[in-house]
């Protein structure tokens, strides 16, 4: 009986870390913010969250980038980032990481450079 409810019940399990994983997930710091968007987009399918909206994933995306990030995020868009559409995010997210800021801790030191 233990082996029975184990695999009826192993599935839901799993996809319960996993989505903790996604709800808890943070840009580690020397991550480029293409690697975190890779990283998130990933866990996402891992954990099997298409029903999630598209809003619960732009908070989620906005929530896990480092503060740093944001501000360049920001500056990039012209204003709050949080306004625009989770696409929207992502692309801009691709198009900083295509530029020098890809890699390094801090953006702002780069900027300077």
């Amino acid at each position: 009986m233990k082996i029975i409810f184990l695999e009826k019940y192993k599935l839901i399990y799993i996809h319960h870390d996993l989505r903790e994983e996604v709800f808890k997930m943070t840009q580690n710091e020397n991550e480029s913010l293409k690697y975190l968007l890779e990283r998130f987009t990933y866990n996402v399918k891992r954990a099997k969250l298409h029903d999630l909206g598209l809003d619960t994933l732009k908070t989620l995306l906005l929530k896990s980038i480092r503060d740093e990030w944001i501000d360049i995020l920001k500056l990039m868009s012209k204003g709050d980032v949080s306004q625009l559409y989770f696409q929207e995010i992502c692309e801009l997210c691709k198009h900083i990481s295509r530029g020098k800021l890809e890699y390094g801790s801090n953006p702002r030191d780069q900027l300077c450079q």
